[in-house]
């Protein structure tokens, strides 16, 4: 007989308990940066900014 099934949700609790999605996770942003993917997505943020404002001046409140 096969394994009792684990929900979903069990098993995402499994996994943030052992600490696994955290590693996960700083790997994948690790692999992020050295590919350059994370620099690459801030220019175009940028970009689209600098095109969708153009010289509109925005106050910013201390």
């Amino acid at each position: 007989m096969s394994a009792p099934a684990i929900s979903k949700a069990a098993l995402e609790r499994k996994f943030i308990e052992c600490g696994e999605r955290d590693r996960m996770k700083e790997l994948l942003l690790q692999r992020l940066r050295e590919s350059g993917w994370v620099e690459e997505v801030e220019n175009m943020c940028r970009i689209y900014i600098k095109n969708k404002v153009g010289n509109e001046t925005f106050l910013l409140s201390s």
